[in-house]
C-alpha cells in the first residue's frame, strides 16, 4: 500500500483508479455493511427505499395540483410520471452528494490507521446510492406502465443522464 506524503506528487488518475480497483473487495464490503447499518437488508428498509420518494412525489403532486392543475387526464398522467422520475433522480443525486462529501470526514480515523486511498469512501457512498436506486428504477417503470405512459427511445436517455450525474 502506498501512502502519499507532502514530499511527493499525487498519483496519476489512472494509477489512483487502479489502486481503487485493487480494493474492490473492500469497496463491496463497506457498501454492504453501510446498507446493512441503514437497515436496507430488512423488508421495511427495502420498502422504505421506494415509499419515501413516492410519498415525497405525492406531496409534490398535491402542491402542483393546487398551484397549477393539469389540463386534461393525459397531461395529468404525464405530470405525475415526470414528478415521480424527478423525485427518484433527485434523491439519488442529493444522497450521493451529501454522503460522498461527508464520507471522508466521517471515516477519518480509518484513513489515519489504514493505508487506503481517500477515494474509497466516496466511492462506497456512490455504490450505495446506485444499489438503492435500482428498486426505484423498477418502481418508476411500473408507475409509467400504470399511468399508460409511452415506453420509447427517450427512456434510453435515463441511464445516460444517471451516468453523467454520477460522474
Amino acid at each position: 500500500a502506498v501512502i502519499y506524503g507532502d514530499d511527493e506528487p499525487p498519483p496519476s488518475l489512472a494509477r489512483y483508479a487502479r489502486e481503487l480497483w485493487s480494493r474492490r473487495s473492500l469497496l463491496s464490503y463497506l457498501t454492504r455493511t453501510g446498507l446493512k447499518a441503514q437497515h436496507y437488508d430488512t423488508t421495511f428498509g427495502k420498502a422504505w427505499l421506494v415509499l419515501g420518494p413516492l410519498m415525497m412525489a405525492g406531496v409534490y403532486m398535491l402542491a402542483r395540483g393546487v398551484m397549477r392543475p393539469a389540463g386534461g387526464e393525459e397531461h395529468a398522467r404525464m405530470v405525475i410520471a415526470h414528478i415521480v422520475m424527478g423525485v427518484f433522480i433527485f434523491q439519488y443525486v442529493a444522497s450521493g452528494i451529501t454522503s460522498g462529501a461527508t464520507s471522508v470526514l466521517a471515516n477519518s480515523r480509518m484513513l489515519l490507521n489504514t493505508p487506503v486511498p481517500c477515494g474509497v469512501f466516496p466511492t462506497t457512498s456512490l455504490m450505495s446510492g446506485v444499489v438503492t436506486l435500482m428498486p426505484a428504477l423498477v418502481v418508476l417503470l411500473v408507475v409509467r406502465a400504470f399511468l399508460r405512459q409511452p415506453f420509447g427511445i427517450h427512456l434510453l436517455a435515463v441511464p445516460v443522464v444517471l451516468l453523467l450525474l454520477t460522474v
